[in-house]
């Protein structure tokens, strides 16, 4: 399928429960072990789905838990809405194969992601705005490939690494960002794609030397909350269709299990990464919002054992 967009697609299962049929890609996976931002999306394409037809039709937050490893093809995701008020309804999502849970997310859907309330969002760059914290715009730098060539999502994705942030760690946190995009001229981002971008990161794990990490490559995530902050602006002069900031700040490593906490900020774009026929603007930092927040607990393990045992879905932890 290649494609985020494709990758990501939902169909309503006929009968009387809310199921939705989906088959995660192997284009979208580690060693067949789907990549955990990828199956967010999966989830929340398929919580759209079934709010479309409502009012309530935005997502706001979603807490996303991590129960048995997943496995590359078909799956089903079971919906049951808890509550639902006139401004917000709880919507609780299951991931199964083969009869077996693997995922269970809890969302948050509203009538609009944008705040009713009559206060205005502080001003970014004022004392209580926050301003996005790139420095380097995305059209004065050159795309790489994320982690290693080996990945399958590589025709799909890119970054561009903001040199002006120190990957080395202070006081026991350390942070990073790139632009990151989605390689088709076509795709644009969407609400779902930015759970995709929340765990498209290097963390600590990456960042630290291995005396201090242990060296393990696995760094399964347990959970991962996302709140969506702001709609996806319009492509324009000042905002890109499908290129994303995304900042981390991760650390607090300690035992048991090197389990550490990763924070990310995802922002919009001025511009394309190497976007050379877009000219930088005055002012383009006061231009970006904030489209989402994402927490994650993840650990440092070696995955090798992990990995050899993907073809059977059982259980990590």
């Amino acid at each position: 399928m290649g494609l985020l967009s494709t990758a990501s697609a939902v169909s309503r299962k006929s009968g009387p429960e809310v199921i939705y049929l989906a088959h995660l890609d192997e284009d979208w996976a580690i060693s067949l072990v789907p990549h955990g931002g990828y199956v967010l999306s999966v989830v929340t394409e398929a919580c759209i789905a079934h709010q479309a037809s409502s009012e309530l039709t935005s997502p706001i937050h979603v807490g996303a838990h991590y129960i048995n490893q997943m496995v590359v093809g078909a799956a089903e995701i079971r919906l049951r809405v808890v509550k639902e008020g006139k401004n917000f309804v709880n919507i609780v999502a299951d991931l199964e194969q083969e009869g077996t849970l693997r995922f269970t997310a809890h969302f948050i859907f509203s009538r609009s992601i944008l705040s009713t309330y009559p206060l205005k969002a502080p001003a970014p760059g004022s004392q209580f705005g926050r301003l996005i914290p790139f420095q380097t715009p995305p059209q004065t730098l050159l795309p790489k490939r994320p982690w290693d060539d080996n990945l399958p999502w590589f025709p799909y994705i890119r970054w561009a690494v903001d040199p002006s942030f120190s990957m080395a760690g202070t006081n026991g946190l350390t942070h990073w960002g790139a632009w990151v995009e989605l390689n088709d001229p076509v795709s644009q981002n969407t609400l779902s794609s930015l759970g995709v971008f929340a765990d498209c990161i290097f963390n600590l794990g990456f960042l630290w030397p291995k005396e201090v990490t242990g060296g393990a490559s696995w760094q399964p995530t347990l959970t991962l909350d996302l709140e969506w902050k702001h709609p996806i602006p319009a492509p324009s002069a000042a905002h890109a269709p499908r290129t994303v900031g995304v900042y981390v700040v991760s650390g607090y490593l300690g035992a048991p299990q090197s389990r550490h906490s990763t924070f990310v900020e995802i922002w919009s774009a001025p511009a394309g990464i190497a976007e050379k026929k877009k000219l930088l603007r005055d002012g383009w930092r006061e231009e970006q919002v904030l489209l989402a927040v994402s927490a994650q607990m993840q650990l440092i393990s070696n995955g090798d054992a992990n990995f050899g045992q993907r073809s059977r879905a059982s259980s990590k932890l």
